[in-house]
């Protein structure tokens, strides 16, 4: 029952840090610390213990890929601890899925801009988001984005990214197929995500704090 008008929605910013590396080296040295191969494709996921994150629907949603795109793609999730680290990868067993679905703890934040740069998507159907920001660091890495399309992600995404609805792993496996089988769907939406960018900035949000102060 608050007024609208009372009410002022401040937007954050991708970490200032984030860019696009196109260094070989340097991307062919993260793939090796997450067990990748070589120029090996992949898709990375932000996971965690929290029920919100939808791991669990994210590698629900992996086996329902075909077995060509898994055979060429590998899923690489990160962010997740224990004990919910090794019920993630008990599941992934389960799920006939080694090899091609990697679960990992927290990624050490020096490597997040490759780990993005090097992935063909992003992966994220979180439940619910307060903001979203990994959306924008993939935006400033010029990476596909798949995204849930409840909660804030639809606002900071926009036409940025491919939506789906997060508790369907039916409809997030046919969104990470379309975006890992054609590339102009991907290149149209690093197009847009790259000048969807512009509406966020740190500078803006410091102008939109100090503007409801004064």
């Amino acid at each position: 029952q608050v007024p609208a008008d009372n009410i002022t929605v401040n937007y954050w910013a991708p970490d200032s840090s984030c860019r696009r590396v196109q260094d070989r080296a340097v991307l062919a040295g993260v793939r090796s610390k997450y067990g990748l191969r070589s120029e090996q494709p992949y898709v990375i996921g932000f996971g965690g213990a929290d029920p919100r994150k939808n791991t669990h629907g994210i590698i629900d949603a992996w086996s329902r890929v075909s077995a060509a795109v898994r055979g060429t793609y590998v899923l690489v999730l990160v962010g997740a601890e224990e004990p919910a680290l090794t019920e993630f990868r008990y599941r992934v067993r389960d799920r006939g899925l080694e090899g091609s679905c990697l679960v990992y703890g927290f990624a050490d934040e020096a490597d997040m801009s490759a780990l993005l740069s090097g992935a063909t998507a992003l992966c994220y159907p979180s439940l619910s988001e307060g903001f979203g920001l990994p959306v924008l660091d993939a935006f400033a890495c010029e990476t596909a984005v798949l995204a849930a399309d409840t909660t804030s992600l639809p606002e900071i995404a926009g036409d940025a990214a491919l939506l789906v609805p997060p508790d369907e792993p039916a409809a997030i496996a046919e969104g990470l197929s379309r975006l890992l089988t054609d590339e102009a769907v991907r290149q149209s939406l690093i197009d847009r995500g790259r000048r969807r960018l512009s509406a966020f900035s740190w500078t803006q949000t410091a102008e939109r704090a100090a503007a409801v102060f004064e």
